[in-house]
């Protein structure tokens, strides 16, 4: 997240730059190739195993591929670091802090485990972040639903 002079905040990633350095776009000045190129800069696991452990989802974790869903159960985990305002802290909620921080957040997020809202949260951001916390990445939400969600549209 980057904040700017009139604290608007913005999110800077999310996967934009693998995808940015494997579909031919201009950075900085220079052409990056786009895919399928010979001198490409990277490919589509670019970003694979590559993030904070504790905004990864149970895939992510895994190696088991990477996708615009994994991005999603992200902003679920920054949802609830906005509304907690505070990191997230899934190991300490399940008296996990001090083990394997891979393999302890793999087998509690197997289980089911998620982060715990407050109950004083809005109900509207609770029941977006469990829904971007679909244990099936095909099950959370696409974030054009997700921003007309948060607009109020229909």
């Amino acid at each position: 997240m980057l904040v700017t002079e009139t604290m608007q905040a913005k999110v800077a990633d999310f996967g934009s730059v693998g995808r940015l350095l494997t579909e031919g776009h201009v950075i900085m000045g220079k052409r990056t190739p786009s895919r399928g190129s010979t001198a490409s800069y990277g490919s589509d696991d670019l970003t694979q195993g590559v993030g904070t452990p504790l905004y990864m989802s149970l895939e992510m974790l895994k190696h088991a591929g990477y996708d615009a869903s994994t991005d999603v159960w992200s902003f679920g985990v920054l949802l609830w670091e906005m509304a907690a305002q505070a990191p997230p802290d899934l190991p300490l909620q399940e008296g996990q802090a001090g083990g394997p921080i891979y393999s302890g957040l793999m087998r509690c997020l197997e289980r089911g485990c998620r982060l715990t809202a407050g109950t004083d949260w809005p109900a509207v951001w609770t029941a977006l972040m469990t829904r971007c916390w679909q244990q099936t990445p095909e099950a959370r939400p696409a974030f054009s639903n997700i921003v007309r969600e948060l607009d109020g549209s229909p």
